[in-house]
């Protein structure tokens, strides 16, 4: 009789445990759906200001191939500014990095967070490119030109393509700037609608899954 209770004590104190595994797996996927609702709309945002500033670099070449040497302040630092991408994965690091061992229903997932979590980082290894870009050569370029960084100004000013010169740059390294940044968007974009599908195919798997 002692034995018998002893094994039905065991097996109680082994359902509670796995009951309150269960609880804190389901805690995590709630916490983890709302993160990947939030980074969603923030790749949205990030794409929709970004493919604006895109179009105000190529604005600009097109204004220079046809003689329009004289540009306002704010449209050459819009064709240089770009959105940074705000992803933030707190809950899918700790469970990617736990290796599942959070998960107790749903451990099927996990080459699914893993690969959603490989398309993040994606994500921010192109911004990082972006980022060393602005860092080296953009600044430089604004400061050797006199151009101040602000995308909207009360009192528009404007630079000549003359000034420009003056400042160290030919017309065609302006544009090389120009174009060497579209590139930079061009492969940072690609991440980012790559992780922008991969986040709304894991939120369907996780709201399908429970």
């Amino acid at each position: 009789m002692i034995v018998i209770g002893i094994l039905i004590a065991l097996k109680i104190n082994n359902w509670n445990e796995y009951q309150k595994s269960v609880k804190s797996e389901n805690e995590y996927l709630t916490s983890l759906q709302n993160e990947i609702s939030a980074n969603i709309e923030r790749l949205k945002l990030v794409n929709a200001n970004n493919n604006i500033w895109t179009s105000d670099g190529s604005d600009i070449v097109q204004k220079l191939k046809i003689g329009i040497d004289t540009l306002s302040d704010s449209e050459v630092t819009r064709a240089f500014n770009y959105y940074e991408s705000l992803i933030k994965s707190p809950v899918l690091d700790i469970i990617v990095s736990s290796n599942s061992n959070v998960l107790v229903k749903k451990k099927g997932l996990i080459t699914d967070f893993r690969n959603l979590n490989d398309a993040y980082n994606g994500v921010l290894l192109q911004e990082s490119y972006m980022t060393e870009f602005w860092n080296t050569k953009v600044v430089d370029f604004f400061i050797s030109c006199g151009i101040p960084y602000q995308g909207y100004l009360e009192n528009e000013t404007t630079i000549s393509m003359k000034e420009i010169e003056m400042g160290g740059y030919s017309e065609k390294q302006f544009i090389a700037l120009l174009k060497i940044k579209s590139v930079l968007q061009d492969y940072w974009e690609v991440e980012r609608d790559s992780a922008l599908e991969r986040s709304k195919e894991i939120l369907n798997l996780i709201k399908n899954a429970n």
